[in-house]
């Protein structure tokens, strides 16, 4: 795909209010005003502004945006003594916060900064007649005809966090199995920015390949300084005349999820991720399996001016060596509950209701096995009732020999649905599982495993994920 940018072009999005009956405070005889805060807010509502990579901010008042700013933290801003960024009042004590900046974040009159019409971060009209300061407008809300607000544009942060060990008693054993997992000490990595590997400097590491740098918009952005650490644990510890030794990062505690198995974890952040340091003595002799896993949904307007969200599921595979041939398909399976009742299924039993569940995925896949995309199916589960379903469905190695896949054999699929469907009755809860067809050979008998984990997606009215409520269900 397209190596991520910033949009120096400034969107515009027009809301209007036909009723403002509902903002005026007071009365007509004691004297009354509109609730432009409150308005300003409701209007940012129905406005879909997020993505990945950038965070957007609006403000229901000019003075509250002020004061905002100043204290956030500029992050082309790097102090190497403290090893930190600097906040913007630190960088700028004389800087002009009351205009807003332009599509880098660049206060306006600072270095490099293109911004020059005027507006603050809210301005008041009547007709094309700007108001000078927020304390007027607010004395004459009756006659404020339209209201201009800019959001503050920066980057978003995500925070990884670790779960290492230095000694044994700080690892757990895992049930049916002869690893450890580290559990009782932590360490979060603070304003990591998206896509970036850590312990990578930004662009000017010469011993980084330039494929490992997270994109342009970071140079965009003008980043300096690190964006981000490494995070390690022990290589090895003792338990009792044993020795323990680091085996991989997992995803989940169970240790069927492995993200990496170098100590110093250095792939690339995308979410808000926890892992797991795994110990043992060697590799358990078990059969190979998979598990899904959640990075974050990316929001969008596609060319038609429809918006739309992007589910990035990430498949991660247990016990298999690594660029592993015998993967020779792999699929992502979705299945549509608006009333949830295949959650209240499985909470009921879970791991009889579990595997049950994945049993009809796998009857799925294997039908539809040669279909690269296949939809307008049915999945039937006893006594629950039929759902919609849909899915993807990959080949793995191409004839020049490269793969799909990553060294680690994981993949990310990333499905695009319209947000409109998604917020409608049919959608509500998506059930998404991932499989992967594990032979000898492309002429052996087909082999379909099935994800021990599923993640369901929760949508809310206007088909954006809810955080609260998705769930990426716990390993069996």
């Amino acid at each position: 795909g397209k190596v991520a940018h910033i949009a120096t072009t400034p969107t515009v999005k027009n809301v209007s209010f036909d009723d403002i009956s509902n903002y005026k405070k007071g009365s007509d005889a004691e004297g009354y005003y509109y609730d432009f805060a409150q308005m300003i807010t409701d209007a940012k509502d129905k406005i879909n502004v997020d993505n990945v990579i950038d965070s957007y901010i609006a403000f229901p008042r000019q003075s509250v945006a002020e004061n905002y700013i100043k204290n956030q933290l500029s992050y082309r801003d790097f102090d190497d003594t403290t090893s930190t960024y600097k906040k913007y009042i630190e960088k700028y004590p004389k800087g002009n916060f009351s205009a807003h900046t332009d599509y880098y974040g660049r206060l306006q009159g600072s270095k490099d900064a293109k911004v020059s019409d005027g507006e603050d971060w809210v301005t008041y009209y009547n007709g094309n007649k700007k108001y000078a300061t927020e304390e007027t407008a607010l004395q004459n809300t009756s006659e404020v005809t339209s209201i201009s607000v800019w959001y503050f544009n920066t980057l978003k942060t995500y925070s990884p966090t670790f779960h290492y060990a230095t000694a044994r008693n700080e690892l757990s054993p895992i049930g049916g199995t002869s690893k450890f997992v580290a559990n009782q000490k932590t360490n979060t990595i603070e304003n990591v920015f998206y896509n970036v590997r850590l312990g990578v400097k930004n662009g000017v590491d010469p011993i980084v390949d330039p494929i490992d740098e997270a994109g342009s918009y970071l140079d965009e952005y003008g980043v300096t300084g690190y964006t981000g650490t490494y995070s390690g644990t022990a290589m090895s510890i003792q338990n009792g005349k044993d020795e323990l030794k680091f085996l991989y990062w997992s995803y989940d505690e169970a240790g069927k999820s492995i993200a990496s198995n170098s100590y110093k974890y250095g792939y690339r952040v995308t979410n808000n991720i926890h892992l797991y340091a795994i110990y043992g003595d060697a590799k358990d002799n078990t059969n190979p399996g998979l598990t899904v896993s959640m990075n974050s949904p990316d929001y969008y307007i596609d060319n038609n001016g429809i918006n739309r969200v992007r589910l990035n599921t990430m498949m991660n595979v247990y016990n298999c060596p690594d660029s592993d041939q015998k993967i020779r398909q792999v699929s992502v399976i979705y299945i549509q509950d608006p009333n949830d009742n295949i959650k209240k299924y499985i909470d009921t039993d879970n791991a009889t209701a579990l595997k049950t569940v994945r049993d009809k995925v796998k009857g799925l896949i294997e039908q539809h096995s040669k279909d690269a995309q296949f939809s307008g199916v049915t999945i039937e589960i006893e006594g629950q009732g039929t759902y919609d379903a849909k899915g993807l469905t990959y080949k793995v190695w191409n004839d020049d020999g490269s793969s799909l896949l990553t060294n680690k054999n994981r993949v990310q699929f990333t499905t695009s649905f319209k947000q409109e469907l998604l917020g409608g009755d049919k959608y509500k809860n998506l059930y998404t599982f991932a499989a992967m067809n594990y032979k000898d050979s492309d002429s052996a008998e087909d082999n379909w495993l099935i994800s021990d984990n599923y993640i369901k997606y929760t949508f809310d009215q206007v088909g954006k994920v809810t955080n609260s409520l998705t769930q990426v269900n716990s390993l069996q």
